[in-house]
């Protein structure tokens, strides 16, 4: 009897076995995100949190693979699973985690910015640093900075977001302002007052010259409003 359990311990210990390393876990995860992050390059690293030392199976032969409909984040914190299989068949699955680090050009302030006061190209400047841990609405192209003005108070050297920005009215409180009032069959122009701030497809209060009632009317352009009349 005891022979008989040696000699099945031996075969045990004879039959083919192989130990996946840490390094091909890495290796396949790092693929998979590079092939789905469009990104410019050194801008995106992953950095491994929680990958076993090595896994064990009982066969020589096999493939590592993450499965196509596992979606990786832009950034921060994210589980992989790595799927083992032998054959074509799946033998183990194992999870790892990854920090998904970010580097960009982001726009920062170069002055103190009032409410109000309206962007200039000087007013930032482009630096590279980690996104990583920063909310998703960055201002990442100076373009992005156009005809736009402060929402409220802004630090020198501060990320500028594009929550802290907005678009310059067209039309500002006060303003005098062309009235376009148009029926099926003519155009007329008048002269008018703004009473309200609005952008261009926005509807704002207004006055005509010389007249107390107050109109409502949709800026088309720079100080320029429009009344159809049907």
């Amino acid at each position: 009897m005891v022979n008989w359990l040696i000699i099945g311990c031996l075969f045990l210990l004879s039959g083919e076995r192989s130990a996946i390393s840490r390094d091909e876990f890495r290796q396949v995860i790092t693929q998979y995100v590079g092939a789905r992050l469009d990104s410019a390059a050194n801008e995106v690293t992953v950095e491994f949190r929680s990958v076993p030392e090595s896994v064990v199976i009982e066969q020589s032969e096999y493939s590592l693979s993450v499965p196509s409909t596992v979606t990786v984040p832009r950034k921060g914190y994210a589980g992989f699973p790595v799927e083992v299989r032998v054959d074509g068949k799946l033998v183990k699955t194992v999870v790892c985690s990854v920090m998904i680090r970010r580097f960009e050009d982001v726009c920062v302030t170069t002055r103190d910015l009032g409410k109000n006061d309206n962007l200039q190209p000087t007013d930032i400047k482009v630096q590279r640093m980690e996104t990583t841990n920063l909310e998703d609405d960055v201002v990442v192209s100076p373009v992005s900075i156009v005809s736009t003005r402060a929402k409220r108070m802004v630090k020198a050297n501060t990320v500028l977001k594009n929550s802290m920005i907005e678009e310059i009215p067209a039309v500002n409180f006060n303003d005098n302002v062309v009235v376009i009032v148009r029926t099926r069959n003519l155009s007329i122009a008048a002269a008018g007052t703004a009473r309200q701030e609005g952008r261009i497809g926005e509807e704002v209060r207004i006055q005509r010259e010389g007249s107390r009632e107050f109109l409502t009317a949709k800026v088309i352009g720079k100080q320029t409003v429009e009344i159809v009349v049907r």
